[in-house]
């Protein structure tokens, strides 16, 4: 837990955190989003393994292997905050988990009322097609390795417009709409 109160010092409902682990050498990114304290302990949600879940004390051990990254912090107005807490908190128990189509980078953007979408999943997609692309373009005689290399190409462009479904949440202050520019996918 003294993680929990290091990460969180100076973080603002809805303000999400980044943290990241490696698998296979590759850095993975994991998102969780801060709600408060409650009982002097800070709490997220988070959606991972089947669905969102709330982060309190006593789970915030299941992040004690991942390495914090950053903070990542809301871009609306107070009461805007205040919505994104709750709608966070709505989808507790409700918002199911895919890794490449409903992840933990999709729920923070649906949260904090950009477009969900995903650049790991987006990345993972283009470096899939690009090599891809290489096999076919390289491989002339091969017509085994020709369509694996075909089926990498239509894969990765399949995943990467996975990871920019073109859902669009939008956050109300007042019966007004917010138009939060869009999360750049590099």
């Amino acid at each position: 837990m003294k993680k929990a109160l290091l990460i969180t010092a100076g973080l603002i409902p809805g303000d999400a955190i980044e943290l990241y682990s490696r698998t296979a050498g590759i850095r993975i990114k994991h998102y969780a989003i801060f709600i408060g304290y409650f009982n002097g302990s800070p709490e997220f949600v988070a959606n991972f393994g089947h669905t969102a879940q709330k982060i309190d004390q006593s789970r915030f051990n299941e992040f004690e292997n991942l390495t914090f990254s950053k903070v990542i912090s809301f871009p609306g107005s107070p009461s805007l905050r205040q919505q994104a807490v709750n709608k966070a908190l709505s989808m507790v128990n409700k918002h199911k988990y895919r890794l490449l189509a409903n992840n933990c980078e999709h729920f923070l953007n649906e949260i904090h009322g950009h477009k969900p979408q995903s650049k790991q999943v987006v990345n993972l997609g283009l470096a899939m097609s690009a090599a891809g692309a290489f096999v076919v373009s390289t491989s002339n005689s091969n017509k085994t390795l020709r369509n694996l290399g075909i089926a990498a190409l239509v894969s990765g462009m399949v995943l990467t417009a996975v990871g920019k479904r073109p859902i669009r949440t939008e956050i109300t202050d007042s019966n007004r709409k917010f138009d939060l520019p869009p999360v750049p996918v590099i």
